[in-house]
């Protein structure tokens, strides 16, 4: 089987599989995650970077690939560079006359700028430019904030039009909800990343992406690369033609293997079998001084050097701190506090997508500096489902922790706050009773006083899931979750032993709520 062949079908089942993960089902997302995430440069390495979860060696992997094979990551694996690949094969882009490939040089300066500014802000603690210009996090909010809405809505338009031809085979789904803010910076970012496309092929992988910057330091000197044989080249230029990467240069019988990204179209446009991918660096040489072996070991031991250093405790980096943002916002059951969770999330909003209420919603600066775009629980939008844990089960960094359903029941994430001046049964002496019914841990419970069950919060019992705020009918609301420093866990025992009031329990069910969110 030809290499470009093998690298295409992997690129597909690759492509195919993320197409799953954000548009399947939940049980089929939370089933793929794990595995398919698990060799994405930047989740891998943000993982391995917090202290507080199990060591993740999938960056060390790509790392290993791209110092033998060249930068394969990016031609078949990286979610991003797949899309600009098909891209490239859409009519549309024919039709358009895109300018011809050729060899450009490199925009050294320009790729070292973001490399090294994603590396000192991520030093001082911020993932926000990485976030910003990562390749999967950038897939992953062009898939939530764009298109899975559009899903969402086919779906219930089909839906609707089957159940008026009395056919039952489908179920609606949750209307996916996201801000224009959101959706115009996601949009904005979609149509740069296509314009890069259009005029300048990999020109983002290679000169903006800092993974592809990375990878390319490693690729220069692989064991296995592409190299052009003089005596057998007749400048004939079909390869620079065909070369994504606008990296060969004909003339000079050179290919800058730094942007390379392994997509063997040069080899099947060389009709003088000219090109050929071949050992580069010999693993084993008459000399025992080797250039490209020194600079190989020099690189490796440098970046597994700053990286042990990264993974030093948050306090020990040199530079300060950036201060974190709005102390109320709430984070999800299993990131433990929202300083962890502002480090360890690159905002691929894959939660955001598999959330069934739609209360994880992508945030602007409600985190501060540190934390754009970071998802963040907004309970006018929905409340945290006590029987779901799906984001736990798809985050790939650890920002938000697995839990079995049992222990994220009890984990408690803010508390409540009622405010009785303006709660209908308070204020306007007027009966409701949504908050006590809709409580999954009992938390809140009846008191009755003059003939009215007024709502009473024990704070003790409550987990901050924010079903009580958003169903509260009040405008503003009359309860309101608020953050707290860190996550706890609620003994849940108490509910078991409380007494059952049978006239309380027959009066709520007599109001026929509809609690069919």
């Amino acid at each position: 089987m030809k290499l470009k062949t093998l690298r295409v079908i992997i690129a597909l089942i690759s492509f195919s599989l993320f197409l799953l993960l954000f548009f399947a089902e939940e049980a089929i997302q939370s089933s793929i995650s794990g595995g398919l995430l698990y060799l994405q440069f930047t989740p891998s390495l943000v993982k391995f970077l917090s202290p507080v979860v199990k060591v993740s060696f999938g960056f060390l992997i790509v790392i290993f690939l791209t110092l033998s094979f060249g930068r394969i990551y990016c031609s078949a694996l990286c979610p991003l560079g797949i899309s600009i690949d098909l891209l490239h094969r859409l009519p549309s882009f024919k039709i358009l006359k895109r300018s011809k490939h050729k060899f450009k040089t490199a925009w050294k300066k320009t790729r070292l700028f973001f490399f090294f500014a994603v590396l000192i802000s991520m030093v001082a603690g911020s993932l926000s430019l990485l976030n910003l210009l990562d390749p999967y996090s950038l897939f992953g909010r062009m898939m939530t904030n764009l298109l899975r809405p559009i899903q969402v809505l086919i779906h219930n338009l089909l839906v609707t039009w089957l159940e008026n031809k009395e056919i039952y085979i489908f179920s609606s789904l949750e209307p996916f909800y996201v801000s224009l803010k959101i959706v115009s910076i996601t949009l904005l970012f979609a149509l740069l990343i296509i314009w890069f496309a259009y005029k300048y092929g990999r020109l983002y992988c290679n000169s903006i992406c800092p993974v592809g910057t990375l990878l390319g330091f490693f690729s220069r000197n692989a064991l296995l690369g592409f190299h052009i044989d003089k005596d057998s080249c007749t400048r004939c230029r079909r390869c620079e033609k065909k070369c994504k990467a606008d990296c060969i240069d004909s003339r000079q019988h050179l290919v800058d293997l730094s942007r390379c990204v392994s997509c063997f179209n040069c080899i099947d446009a060389c009709s003088e079998s000219a090109i050929a991918y071949k050992s580069i660096v010999p693993l084993f040489s008459a000399s025992s001084e080797s250039p490209q072996r020194r600079q190989l070991l020099v690189k490796a031991v440098s970046f597994m050097g700053m990286i042990a250093f990264m993974r030093l405790p948050y306090n020990s980096t040199i530079l300060p701190q950036i201060a974190l943002g709005n102390n109320q916002v709430i984070t999800p059951p299993g990131s433990i506090n929202q300083q962890h969770f502002v480090e360890a999330c690159t905002a691929c909003h894959l939660c955001v997508d598999v959330c069934p209420t739609r209360v994880l919603q992508p945030s602007m600066m409600q985190y501060g500096s540190k934390g754009i775009l970071q998802p963040a629980l907004d309970f006018q939008v929905g409340y945290c489902e006590n029987e779901c844990n799906l984001c736990g089960k798809v985050c790939p960094t650890g920002a938000i922790q697995p839990l079995i359903l049992e222990i994220k029941k009890t984990v408690k994430i803010g508390q409540v706050l009622l405010k009785s001046d303006l709660c209908i049964v308070f204020d306007r002496k007027e009966q409701c009773g949504l908050c006590i019914e809709i409580c999954p841990t009992k938390a809140i419970t009846p008191l009755e006083i003059e003939g009215l069950l007024h709502p009473e919060v024990e704070q003790d019992l409550c987990t901050g899931c924010g079903a009580c705020q958003f169903i509260c009918p009040t405008e503003p609301k009359s309860l309101i979750v608020t953050a707290i420093d860190k996550h706890e866990f609620v003994d849940l025992s108490k509910i078991e032993n409380q007494p059952v009031d049978e006239d309380v329990d027959d009066f709520l069910k007599d109001l026929d709520l509809d609690l069919d969110l």
